[in-house]
């Protein structure tokens, strides 16, 4: 009976020790769950909010090349993070590179020195019409951002192309 009843404590026990083991293993993968959804998240968040830099002159049709400048100098320092140096042409499918162009001039805006954006600063900020009798009017350049494409893979934005109006 003695031996029978110690028996019993001992299953006991093992059976509470198995349920508090499988309480903790249930409980570090609830937590481990709501982790990676939380920082699932959090980047789908920072995505968004990178993206929105950009994704807000698509289609736009009042653009300045003060706007375009901007474009380019968040997409070089971007760029500077990832550790690219140079030209490179946007993958759609995999990179992190972000290409800025002009449709007529085709070049890569992103990689201007601060004095060659300067110059395409002053070389598209205005038009002057000399058209009526002795009168110089000014005018705004504005231009449209044509095509704001975002890489499927990395679902940033990759390549942004303005047009001029």
């Amino acid at each position: 009976m003695e031996n029978a009843s110690k028996a019993l404590i001992m299953a006991g026990e093992i059976l509470l020790g198995v349920m508090i083991i499988s309480i903790g293993v249930y409980l570090f993968n609830t937590i481990a769950d709501y982790s990676a959804s939380t920082t699932a998240q959090i980047t789908e968040a920072q995505i968004a909010k990178f993206n929105a830099q950009f994704l807000e002159y698509y289609e736009k049709e009042d653009c300045t090349i003060h706007d375009i400048v901007s474009i380019a100098n968040l997409a070089n320092q971007n760029n500077l993070n990832y550790g690219f140096d140079g030209v490179q042409n946007y993958n759609e499918e995999s990179s992190y590179y972000i290409q800025v162009d002009i449709k007529k001039e085709n070049e890569h805006l992103e990689v201007y020195s601060k004095d060659n954006l300067i110059k395409l600063i002053k070389d598209n900020s205005i038009i002057i019409d000399n058209s009526t009798a002795g009168i110089t009017l000014t005018q705004t350049k504005y231009y449209k951002c044509t095509q704001c494409k975002v890489s499927p893979k990395t679902k940033r934005v990759c390549y942004v192309e303005f047009e001029p109006k």
